[in-house]
């Protein structure tokens, strides 16, 4: 096939030396922080500089892609915005995957939020694009600036410990991968600039009608002012919880061992736990939450149920994120869901 005269280099010798080396520090926290080394992927693209970048540094590094784009129908111009996908994908030489939704229906039909149903709808999108194409995982372009955000939210919901310290670079229950965690926005705006590649800018996130935005736009300025270094030390937060989580997952790793299976439910007896450090106990029960759960459990709650885990055999009853529902008794903890998680087993 004739290589079309206004792509997008696709070598990573044809980039300027910034750009290379960026492709080459995302490469190595995929290897490093991800621990994967993927060869097909569907990249979660709205055609914004995040994922526009995401897009070439992984073309670049030899990776093979699908673009997945949404065209929520929100906006006016949001046609336009699938097209202008499409073309991109053709001068990067990869496929595009659009799918059109209309979220304000979605949302309506649910009886939820705008953006809780623009989220449905873009992961399930993600995942029939996951199993059409074959790939092995979705990759998103999240960035050391949403990382610094997430934080943030997660502080104000009341998160406990390690989820504080924000989103995880791999998820492997969702086959998710945000290999751009660790660079800041302004390098991944730098390197399209260096190449000459546009991205689009969602109006939106400059309305301060979402708290996501109320946070970027005005809360973290003020943070920058007072520590001009403090995407850094976000990073660093998000390596100490990363590195915590998983001395945890080892030592506790007996413990889960106990769980079994009471009629699409886990029970996990109260000998298996009930004699272990406090500290301990509360990993476990978010342990248990996280086996069907997406989101935070609030570290209020937590507590609460270690309470009554504890000190009473009486029957109690707590609600979590996601319509996970943990109950206490004499037995031990039993978890369900009422439909939407993940699948523990």
């Amino acid at each position: 096939m004739t290589e079309r005269k206004d792509a997008f280099p696709c070598r990573m010798q044809d980039l300027p030396p910034a750009g290379a080396r960026l492709c080459m520090a995302v490469g190595r926290f995929l290897k490093e922080k991800c621990g994967v080394s993927p060869h097909h992927v569907i990249v979660a693209f709205s055609g914004g500089a995040d994922s526009t970048a995401l897009a070439v540094i992984l073309r670049c590094l030899g990776v093979s892609l699908v673009l997945a784009h949404l065209d929520h129908r929100l906006r006016p111009e949001s046609g336009e915005e699938a097209e202008s996908a499409r073309r991109f994908a053709e001068r990067l030489g990869v496929p595009c995957m659009v799918r059109r939704v209309d979220v304000e229906a979605l949302a309506r039909s649910e009886g939820i939020g705008l953006e809780d149903a623009g989220r449905r709808a873009r992961y399930a999108f993600f995942d029939s694009a996951l199993l059409s194409e074959r790939a092995e995982w979705v990759v998103t372009g999240h960035h050391l600036d949403d990382l610094s955000e997430d934080v943030l939210m997660r502080l104000v919901r009341g998160s406990g410990w390690p989820g504080l310290g924000g989103m995880k670079a791999v998820d492997p229950a969702r086959r998710l991968l945000r290999p751009l965690l660790g660079t800041p926005r302004a390098e991944l705006e730098a390197f399209l600039r260096s190449l000459g590649v546009d991205w689009i800018e969602d109006a939106s996130n400059r309305s301060d009608a979402f708290r996501r935005n109320r946070m970027r736009n005005h809360v973290i300025p003020l943070l920058k002012a007072e520590n001009p270094s403090f995407s850094r030390s976000t990073r660093t937060l998000w390596e100490l919880a990363r590195e915590d989580e998983h001395y945890w997952n080892e030592v506790l790793a007996p413990v889960f061992a106990q769980l079994r299976e009471e009629n699409g439910s886990l029970l996990l007896p109260r000998a298996a736990f009930v004699s272990l450090p406090r500290a301990a106990r509360l990993r476990v029960y978010a342990g248990l939450f996280h086996r069907f759960g997406r989101g935070q459990a609030q570290s209020e709650t937590l507590f609460r149920l270690d309470g009554a885990a504890v000190s009473s055999r009486s029957r109690k009853v707590f609600q979590f994120p996601g319509g996970v529902c943990i109950t206490t008794d004499g037995d031990g903890v039993l978890m369900k869901t009422g439909g939407g998680g993940k699948n523990p087993f």
